[in-house]
């Protein structure tokens, strides 16, 4: 992008720059050959002026490519996914205030702290001047962009809960940043990470898995949404995913009338007292962090490389 003066030169040389006064042809050259050296240096420090006057600059001297950074922004951010992605977007020095968990991010640990969003930061949020306020839509995050939206600061939550949605994000954020190039480059890479991941079983037959996410009453992953995709591209056959809901109640009876190999549990239940029953048959039962299955969520990559570790091993 060039500003207003990059259009005068590169489109304007040839009636200005390349015309009598700045470019002469050979005749008016033979002109200005006997007019005084004080004169014609004038003129070509005027010219050397306006080039490097005019020249376009990067804000963001992480950007690559042909892209050029607008000029920077304010931001503040309500979750630590989406401070990720800004950093990864290279606007990470954009940001000047962040909830407690995005600051624990490298380089984010000096910017003004909102805490675990509280009303009582709003006025902390304010008094960092933003001009953008971005996060996931999750209730708390909602309730305190409301509060600094009504004082005219513009908002935008993030709602994903598919993978598809995941990517979608990186495109209108990039967009938001005036960032698209690099937004396309994020996403390619997120894209092959996770393609790259799915393919990874180590030569391991694909388990049956059933996902445990509620227990009073007893709830299931279904056949949707994002922690079934993430079953599947850890490697895993959701035992539920005919049922193509994203999330579904269940009895004890059709619980143990899977055939399934390993039971991940959210429930956070004491494991002495689990709200389910396997007879005759106990599959292997694995506490598993309720987060990895929260919606919305941007860090999908790194949920299903979690899920992969638990039901394979690794890292």
């Amino acid at each position: 992008m060039y500003h207003s003066c990059d259009v005068h030169i590169r489109f304007g040389c040839r009636r200005k720059l390349l015309g009598r006064s700045l470019c002469p042809t050979r005749r008016a050259a033979r002109v200005a050959a006997n007019r005084p050296l004080r004169w014609r240096i004038l003129c070509v420090g005027l010219v050397v002026f306006v080039a490097l006057g005019c020249s376009p600059t990067k804000s963001d001297p992480t950007e690559t490519g042909s892209e050029v950074s607008p000029a920077r922004r304010r931001i503040v951010s309500l979750s630590a996914s989406v401070s990720q992605l800004l950093v990864e977007l290279g606007a990470g020095f954009e940001i000047v205030a962040a909830d407690s968990a995005s600051r624990a991010l490298p380089g984010l640990g000096t910017v003004v702290s909102l805490g675990a969003l509280e009303s009582a930061a709003v006025g902390d949020a304010l008094a960092s001047r933003p001009d953008l306020v971005v996060g996931l839509a999750t209730p708390r995050a909602r309730d305190f962009a409301a509060a600094l939206e009504e004082r005219g600061v513009v908002v935008h939550l993030f709602d994903p809960r598919d993978a598809d949605a995941v990517i979608s994000v990186t495109h209108r954020l990039g967009d938001l940043l005036e960032r698209p190039t690099r937004a396309i480059s994020v996403a390619a890479a997120q894209t092959r990470a996770i393609s790259e991941l799915a393919g990874r079983r180590d030569g391991n037959s694909r388990l049956t898995v059933v996902w445990l996410v509620g227990c009073d009453p007893l709830a299931v992953i279904g056949g949707s949404g994002m922690a079934h995709e993430i079953l599947e591209l850890a490697g895993a056959e959701n035992s539920f995913h005919q049922l193509g809901v994203a999330r579904m109640e269940i009895t004890q009876e059709q619980l143990a009338a899977q055939a399934t190999e390993v039971v991940l549990d959210s429930t956070a239940s004491d494991s002495s007292r689990r709200c389910f029953d396997f007879t005759p048959r106990a599959p292997r039962i694995v506490p598993t962090p309720a987060a990895l299955a929260s919606i919305p969520g941007l860090d999908l990559y790194q949920r299903i490389r979690a899920v992969h570790a638990i039901l394979y091993g690794g890292d």
